[in-house]
């Protein structure tokens, strides 16, 4: 078609074109291989992510019920009242914090 229109396309084109179909054929059997080579390490790698994934909820159950349990943070005999001066050394030590960062920006 291009020759009808006096295009002439370099000789390397033409074996290119000519080959294209065998190399496209090694290239898919390559692909098969390595495919087929790499499945059983894909498979055991999802295996120890599954296992992974179900020792860490066992592990978070676990906790949980521990931390259910025990309670480590909670005082029944405390009201929200007796909590203000907790928080309100928290907020001391914060605004301490950004003043120091601020003036070491400054700095």
């Amino acid at each position: 078609l291009l020759r009808q229109y006096g295009v002439e396309l370099p000789a390397w084109v033409h074996s290119h074109v000519a080959t294209a179909p065998q190399q496209w054929s090694a290239l898919k059997k390559r692909m098969f291989q390595c495919r087929t080579t790499v499945e059983p390490q894909c498979v055991k790698e999802e295996a120890r992510l599954h296992r992974e994934g179900h020792d860490l909820v066992a592990r978070a159950a676990a906790y949980r019920a521990w931390f259910l349990a025990t309670m480590p943070f909670s005082v029944p005999a405390l009201g929200p009242a007796d909590l203000d001066p907790a928080y309100d050394a928290l907020d001391s030590q914060r605004q301490d914090r950004r003043a120091g960062s601020e003036m070491s920006l400054e700095g």
